[in-house]
């Protein structure tokens, strides 16, 4: 499972929402330096969708603001994980 999204480090929060172009956007408290801000996408992405911080990883985009992020789920569970994502969306 695939999710592509933008990342904005050094926010005042931490949120993830859809934009004005209804792209998912990732706001981190993190700043960009020494990969900070990745890692928090990690915990902050693993802890929003039920997952552990293994089954989280960051695809491409490393050094980038767009970024892929492959979610290691089993296919029974890609359900709940889409459900957990739209609720958050939802309450954004």
């Amino acid at each position: 499972m695939q999710l592509t999204l933008k990342v904005k480090p050094a926010s005042r929060v931490n949120a993830l929402f859809l934009n004005n172009n209804q792209d998912l956007l990732l706001e981190l408290k993190a700043s960009p330096q020494e990969g900070k801000a990745n890692k928090e996408l990690v915990v902050y992405l693993a802890r929003l969708l039920g997952l552990t911080q293994k089954q989280v990883v960051i695809g491409s985009g490393h050094h980038a603001r767009d970024k892929k992020i492959r979610l290691l789920v089993e296919e029974a569970r890609q359900n709940q994980v889409i459900q957990r994502l739209d609720k958050v969306l939802t309450m954004a």
